[in-house]
């Protein structure tokens, strides 16, 4: 598995160790937001089921994360 598949497969549980995770993978592998980002609306999304907005506000959170801890790591 790539580290987006990795990511994406954690998003819908959303527990902290997920979140960990994801962040570990941000930070260790090539992980680049576009592709998380279009690889979430593509091949995730359209197939979740139960509360797709609540999907949607975890992948605005989680990508809000990676942002601020790359921002942090630079600093």
């Amino acid at each position: 598995m790539d580290p987006y598949d990795i990511a994406l497969c954690k998003l819908k549980r959303d527990n902290d160790r997920d979140f960990q995770d994801m962040l570990f993978l941000a930070r260790t592998t090539p992980f680049d937001l576009e592709v998380f980002e279009q690889r979430y609306r593509e091949e995730l999304r359209p197939y979740l089921f139960g509360s797709v907005g609540e999907a949607d506000l975890t992948f605005a959170r989680w990508m809000e994360a990676i942002k601020e801890d790359r921002g942090k790591a630079e600093d």
